[in-house]
């Protein structure tokens, strides 16, 4: 049994410490060893080989590395995790507990408690040795510190807490449409609603807003004629202002030297079609464990079915603002990875949600109709939303005469919300 010390610096007390081991009596257990820590070096690297001579005079080797750290208390701990971080993606921090003193490391049973400040999310429900704060719930721009104490169960006046101090990146703007896709006729007006977009920066500060218009097939983006306005927060579109073609609808929007902006599909149709508009009530991620509600509103002559269904497909979403079926802003979590591709939609079945998701006949004529999607929280009758996925709602308004329908899409992401304390059970 020997010391190697792997940092030549570092000789305080080496000799002594290898005599001190040589020396012990091998009487007793060959396979434990102990010594002061007194002779050990603080921040240093050591390197423990153990030696293993069977009777045929054979040897087998083991190396361990330990690092030396001094502490006042049986629990020294070590919490990890970055000290900068992006508001739209997952934080994880986990703590090193080092047994040390009269503790016994093998059969002593540690509890953990999590807390925040400024108090962004609730981590309490963390019971373990990491916690993952959702991507969505930090503030751009703002400091905090999370700490976690950690204790012995059989006895609570062991015990020690570390804390960190991390901040979040102030976010790019963000430019958000609320429908993804959407079908109209050429001779029925329409809107798109941007309002939702803002600076996470500065939630107060206004923005310059600009909508653009190109057919699917080419590069040019003056589809708009003079008589749509192209600097508003709702785009409103006219009756034959577009003919029947599939449009690549972008809003951009700035401030200062920053930009960003997003896209949705639009198809046109020959003739009159039901219009629908959709209005997200919040921008970003929603909480599956909470209600949650999209505001729609129906415009369509008389006769008209209106249902929302889920949209069940597979398509290609690759980097950040490049449409490619259907354009959701990703942003990359990893170092070093440029975009990241999601190849598919969450699936989940609308049985037993409310009312609000079964089919509805109208016979008289609609003028912004509300009829909205209203998803409770998980229940006896509903499973809930799935934590960290991508939904495509679809509200369709179908002629009962066997017209053309119109629909407009929608996507909802859900974040991943901490998991709540252990149920316990007495009997």
């Amino acid at each position: 049994k020997k010391i190697i010390d792997l940092d030549p610096a570092v000789f305080y007390n080496l000799h002594s410490l290898q005599k001190e081991i040589s020396q012990q009596s091998t009487a007793g257990d060959p396979k434990d060893i102990t010594f002061s820590s007194d002779n050990l070096a603080e921040s240093a690297a050591y390197v423990v080989l153990v030696t293993a001579t069977n009777r045929f005079g054979g040897e087998s080797f083991f190396p361990s590395v330990h690092e030396v750290r001094r502490t006042t208390t049986p629990l020294a701990l070590s919490l990890q995790g970055p000290t900068l971080v992006h508001p739209l993606c997952d934080v994880t921090f986990n703590v090193i507990v080092d047994v040390c003193g009269n503790v016994n490391a093998s059969t002593t049973k540690l509890q953990f408690t999590w807390s925040i400040s400024p108090a962004a999310v609730d981590v309490t429900g963390f019971i373990g040795s990491g916690a993952i704060i959702p991507k969505g719930l930090l503030q751009s721009g703002i400091t905090y510190n999370i700490s976690v104490t950690v204790s012995t169960i059989s006895n609570e006046s062991q015990w020690n807490v570390a804390s960190q101090v991390f901040s979040v990146k102030r976010a790019n703007l963000e430019a958000i449409i609320s429908t993804s896709n959407l079908v109209v006729g050429d001779q029925t007006p329409f809107k798109l609603d941007g309002t939702l977009s803002y600076d996470p920066s500065d939630s107060t500060s206004q923005l310059q807003m600009l909508w653009s218009c190109k057919e699917e097939s080419s590069l040019d983006t003056s589809c708009f004629g003079e008589d749509v306005l192209t600097s508003d927060q709702v785009l409103t579109v006219p009756p034959g202002a577009l003919q029947p073609n599939t449009y690549s609808i972008t809003l951009e929007v700035s401030k200062d030297s920053k930009k960003d902006d997003s896209q949705t599909t639009l198809i046109v149709r020959q003739g009159e079609l039901p219009v629908i508009y959709i209005k997200k009530k919040k921008a970003g991620r929603v909480n599956p464990t909470e209600k949650i509600i999209v505001d729609a509103y129906v415009t369509s002559r008389g006769n008209v079915t209106l249902r929302w269904e889920v949209v069940i497909e597979k398509g290609e979403f690759n980097g950040r603002n490049q449409h490619v079926a259907i354009d959701i802003l990703i942003y990359s979590c990893k170092p070093f990875i440029e975009s990241q591709t999601i190849s598919e939609f969450a699936t989940v079945g609308l049985e037993g949600v409310t009312p609000s998701v079964k089919p509805k006949d109208f016979m008289s004529s609609l003028v912004d109709r509300p009829f909205p999607l209203m998803l409770p929280a998980a229940n006896t009758q509903w499973p809930g939303l799935l934590g960290d996925a991508f939904y495509k709602f679809r509200l369709m308004a179908e002629p009962m005469d066997g017209g053309e329908a119109g629909y407009a899409d929608i996507i909802i992401e859900t974040n991943n919300p901490p998991i709540g304390p252990p149920l316990e059970v007495k009997l």
